[in-house]
């Protein structure tokens, strides 16, 4: 229906099916490759979960009971209060799916509700997804989540360098361990320079044959790795609005929107993104992701190049993409000894230098001065205080 006007909410909500559709990637290639990839395990593997009653109502106990419900019909609030009575059929269901590697359909179909991001509200492209999951599965996803991150720390199988949804680590976590990075340069009286990357559709483009066989490497196997294959792979979703409904379309890759278990599967597919690099640090939240250096020297500059060039090495070998548009360079510090010539994209395009940037929320100056951020929030106050005032009678 590209290019054309549709009025009906039948076709409305097939449009932005066709939309949503054209985000995931697809790669057939080595689908027989991974058909036995969890078998021989080892020790130190995580084959199965353990699943009882209090699992269960620890999972439940962690769910808002406002939330939505799926396409099962079946309610957050609902579950929160029979979860006495309900917690130890959920156990032997969740134990059988796990001995089986079996999940039934309607747990991994989503309802996906678009919501207007800004811009023309004629272009489907202006419409983010909003998916909605079974609250049964999450809870399934819970206990799996609990465990697998527990595995992933215990076997330092973590990447340091990650500061997205792993306990302990947060935005606050990921922006100290940046400002510390730059004052250190200052105080050893060299320059400290960032570029910041941007992905492009990240939680959609994940190929699910390649991040099955990250899983193995993590040392995910057995009954839990044929389980997460089967949670990744056959997904369906249909596109709801104005009380219509889109037909049915397949998930063809990324970590599953709206699931309990999408932001580790994404950690887990990001793991090793700096596999191969030699000089720089790379750090990154959950997608948002920056690779900084010290340079003293030319001989730095070059050297913190041939790192990005192994990152996009990493991401055509993964079948990422990035949005080399929205990409960022600052440089802190001492610039005299050392050429501010701008670092290039993967397509040899040159990389923006910036001297304010919005860093995880925190707009932040080359200076580390922070009077653009403190503007930035008093103008809110003022827009907020305005709104309370007109609601009031003087």
């Amino acid at each position: 229906m590209e290019g054309k006007y549709v009025t009906q909410d039948k076709d409305i909500c097939n449009t932005l099916m066709e939309q949503y559709n054209s985000q995931f990637s697809s790669n057939k290639k080595q689908k027989d490759a991974i058909d036995n990839i969890f078998d021989n395990e080892k020790d130190d593997d995580i084959s199965d979960i353990k699943i009882n009653e209090e699992e269960i109502q620890n999972a439940i106990s962690a769910m808002d009971q406002n939330s939505t419900a799926g396409p099962d019909g079946i309610t957050a609030k609902f579950l929160i209060k029979t979860r006495e009575n309900i917690s130890v059929p959920l156990a032997i269901i969740m134990r059988k799916s796990i001995d089986q590697g079996q999940i039934p359909d309607v747990l991994k179909l989503a309802y996906v509700t678009p919501i207007h991001k800004g811009g023309s509200k004629l272009k489907p492209e202006n419409y983010r997804p909003v998916s909605l999951t079974s609250h049964i599965m999450k809870i399934f996803e819970r206990v799996v989540k609990v465990q697998l991150i527990k595995h992933l720390k215990e076997n330092n199988l973590i990447n340091p360098g990650q500061h997205g949804f792993v306990p302990g680590r947060s935005t606050q976590t990921q922006l100290l361990d940046h400002f510390c990075r730059v004052y250190e340069a200052l105080e050893e009286g060299v320059r400290l320079d960032t570029v910041f990357l941007d992905f492009a559709k990240a939680f959609d483009k994940v190929d699910h044959n390649i991040l099955i066989r990250k899983l193995a490497e993590n040392k995910i196997k057995g009954k839990l790795g044929r389980w997460i294959k089967e949670f990744l792979i056959n997904r369906k979703f249909r596109v709801v609005a104005n009380g219509e409904m889109s037909e049915e379309q397949e998930v063809r890759s990324g970590v599953p929107q709206g699931t309990v278990l999408a932001a580790i599967l994404f950690i887990i597919m990001i793991n090793d993104i700096d596999e191969d690099i030699k000089r720089c640090i790379v750090r990154c939240f959950a997608d948002d992701t920056r690779i900084n250096m010290k340079v003293k020297t030319e001989e730095d500059k070059k050297a913190m190049q041939d790192d990005l060039n192994e990152i996009y090495k990493w991401a055509e070998k993964n079948i990422m993409k990035f949005n080399e548009a929205k990409f960022d360079q600052m440089t802190c510090g001492v610039t005299e000894d050392v050429d501010i010539e701008p670092y290039k994209t993967a397509s040899g395009l040159d990389i923006e230098s910036k001297n304010i940037v919005k860093d995880l929320g925190v707009i932040t100056s080359n200076k580390l001065l922070f009077k653009e951020h403190i503007d930035s929030i008093v103008l809110a106050c003022k827009i907020k205080q305005g709104n309370i005032l007109r609601n009031f009678e003087t």
